[in-house]
């Protein structure tokens, strides 16, 4: 079966073409699809062509595929030309199906109703050939109607599981494109794909399979190494801590694909990450709170950052805890712990280097209203990561702009706020998590430091590097 197409943008005069080929023999499926699309680049002319071939073997439902990306000219740039060969690699082969075959490299829909058509037929042809191979009742009248992907995927999964004798699940196929079993676990398991893959990994549970399994939960769009990094964070029993909270809306990550499992050290860190999650998934189900959505787009790649930086820490005679109250405190403590990371590998701390007399200066008590208050200057990279875990906001990355600005943090009794100067101006100020300042609170004491700091409006630094603190126990 072969169909061709060609589309023109009559207004700016570009070409685009589909020509998509579909063989079946007597031992072996061979899909090919070629898209070849007109673009300019700085007002020049140029082509991109994409490449996709598919074998499917009918014998042992192992697959080939081969991709390629071929410029009509020679550039440096994103979309240089490239190809790969991969074997039974069910994440390209959904993208393969997707953009390769049901979207054609184009947007949903761009080559019309009858490159669908076309489509539709090639599927029917697969189906019709490779269902005619397969003796199980169920699989033999599966109409793929409502697919968990899209529905040549789901044929070729199912065929493949089928010719290597694994038994699958409801939402095996995305499970697959993470974690494919190996024999041994397999053999274990009944041939059963979703307890050889937990069995494995050592978080093999009837409610993890159950949950996993069914519909009703719809697990297509569960990332399996996720779970199990989830899973693995709260040791042997797990299941208790993971009951307390919506996990399945958190494990609904497509970029998560660590191989490297943590362990909480004791209780304290479980129970802190159960509160945590549970303010992430919200009160309403959905991944966020019900006023506000958490800024941590993926807490588990997150909490997965943090624990690697705390472990070459240790390595290295620091004793960390995970102090979590919000989701926020993860993204807020990374930068904390990357810069004494940072400090231990090199050997030293970068400081800013203000005159001592100066600092003396700035830094003292203002009194005379209802409150002292407390100015502090902020002068290492330490400094500066501390205060932005502290004040949950930004500041950790400020310490470059540290040789343009001065920033001091205002404290008044537990209450604070940082303040920004330039040539001895204040231009920016803000309390905790970038909140506005109180100024019946602090607005006598930034008049006062504001006039301190008036009188060094011609102050010059340098940064310098000084020797490491003392491992904080």
């Amino acid at each position: 079966m072969q169909y061709y197409q060609e589309k023109l943008n009559t207004g700016k005069r570009l070409k685009s073409t589909a020509d998509i080929t579909l063989e079946i023999e007597k031992d072996t499926i061979i899909y090919r699809g070629v898209f070849y699309a007109d673009f300019k680049k700085n007002d020049r002319p140029d082509g991109v062509t994409f490449k996709h071939e598919l074998h499917v073997s009918k014998l042992t439902g192992e697959f080939v595929i081969t991709y390629e990306i071929i410029n009509k000219k020679s550039t440096k740039g994103k979309m240089k030309s490239h190809s790969w060969v991969k074997k039974n690699n069910f994440d390209k082969l959904e993208n393969l199906t997707y953009m390769g075959f049901y979207r054609g490299e184009k947007r949903t829909k761009y080559w019309g109703v009858k490159y669908d058509r076309k489509t539709l037929e090639f599927f029917n042809a697969v189906k019709e050939d490779l269902q005619s191979e397969m003796d199980l009742p169920y699989l033999k009248k599966k109409s793929y109607y409502k697919p968990m992907v899209n529905k040549l995927y789901d044929l070729l999964v199912d065929y493949h599981l089928y010719k290597k004798g694994i038994k699958g699940h409801d939402n095996v196929y995305q499970g697959i494109q993470m974690i494919y079993p190996k024999k041994k676990w397999l053999k274990i398991n009944d041939n059963k794909f979703l307890p050889a893959v937990l069995n494995e990994f050592g978080v093999k549970s009837k409610y993890l399979i159950k949950e996993l399994s069914e519909k009703d939960n719809p697990g297509d769009s569960v990332n399996l190494r996720a779970v199990i990094y989830l899973c693995k964070l709260f040791g042997d029993n797990y299941v208790d801590y993971i009951k307390r909270f919506n996990w399945i809306k958190i494990c609904r990550t497509v970029n998560f694909n660590k191989r490297k499992s943590h362990v909480c050290k004791d209780d304290a860190e479980k129970n802190a990450l159960v509160d945590i999650f549970k303010i992430q998934v919200g009160l309403d189900g959905t991944v966020g709170t019900v006023n506000e959505p958490p800024r941590v787009h993926n807490i588990l790649l997150a909490l997965y950052k943090l624990i690697e930086v705390r472990d070459l820490l240790e390595e290295r005679g620091y004793v960390l805890k995970l102090k979590l109250r919000t989701p926020d405190d993860i993204e807020l403590l990374l930068p904390y712990w990357d810069v004494i990371k940072k400090s231990a590998t090199v050997g030293h701390v970068l400081k800013y280097t203000i005159p001592q007399e100066v600092i003396d200066d700035i830094q003292r008590p203002i009194v005379g209203f209802k409150n002292t208050a407390q100015p502090r200057v902020l002068l290492t990279d330490n400094d500066f990561s501390l205060e932005g875990y502290d004040m949950k906001n930004c500041m950790a990355k400020q310490f470059t702009h540290g040789a343009i600005y001065i920033y001091i943090s205002l404290s008044v009794d537990k209450r604070k706020v940082d303040l920004q100067y330039q040539r001895g101006k204040l231009q920016l100020s803000y309390a905790k998590a970038n909140s506005p300042v109180h100024m019946d609170v602090f607005g006598g004491a930034i008049t006062e430091l504001n006039n301190r700091m008036i009188k060094y409006s011609t102050l010059k630094w340098e940064k310098e590097k000084i020797p490491l603190p003392p491992i904080p126990f």
